[in-house]
């Protein structure tokens, strides 16, 4: 299924060239690569970093650091996704899964600095869901898609919450680096 995303993510990518018919080298060059990547997520990675450089100054940017920033997630690869996540959320703040994968790396990364940007980050999470749910009325004996609704913001705001207690936490003390599974290195 994974195989299946990322070659879904490399035509899209490949197919965003097509529409700017100046930048014919660029495509080419962008196909080829996604080609010798095939379904490999760290080759379609690759392929797209070594785009970049070759191209620093595409107009696709922001589209290309989207689909690394989703195969960063995929692969819970925290360097990447502190390396694009910033600029990702600048094009979309609202982004509830950046915003939780980029302020769990930021506090794996366990330094002061870090965990005051993680903060940030989980507050602005928290009212992101917050603000989605807000006009929600839950009503009771709703049917299952109101309860998965429900179950949903539940589940969001509280892992929010969590991640803003932890990055809270780590503003306050000298953190160590945090493993995935939630203890100290």
């Amino acid at each position: 299924m994974t195989k299946t995303i990322y070659f879904a993510l490399a035509l899209a990518a490949a197919s965003l060239f097509a529409q700017d018919p100046s930048s014919q080298a660029e495509q080419q060059s962008l196909q080829k690569a996604l080609g010798e990547a095939g379904n490999s997520p760290v080759d379609f990675i690759r392929a797209l970093e070594n785009h970049l450089k070759q191209y620093p100054n595409t107009t696709r940017r922001a589209e290309l650091e989207r689909a690394l920033m989703k195969t960063a997630m995929d692969l819970n690869d925290d360097a990447r996704m502190l390396l694009y996540g910033e600029s990702v959320l600048a094009g979309d703040p609202g982004n509830v899964q950046v915003l939780q994968h980029l302020t769990t790396a930021l506090l794996h990364k366990g330094d002061k600095a870090s965990a005051e940007k993680a903060l940030d980050h989980a507050l602005h999470l928290e009212q992101v869901i917050q603000a989605t749910y807000q006009n929600d009325k839950f009503v009771p004996g709703g049917g299952r898609t109101e309860v998965k609704r429900k179950d949903d913001h539940d589940r969001s705001l509280a892992s929010a919450r969590w991640v803003r207690d932890l990055a809270a936490c780590g503003e306050q003390l000298n953190m160590r680096p945090i493993s995935s599974k939630g203890r100290s290195r």
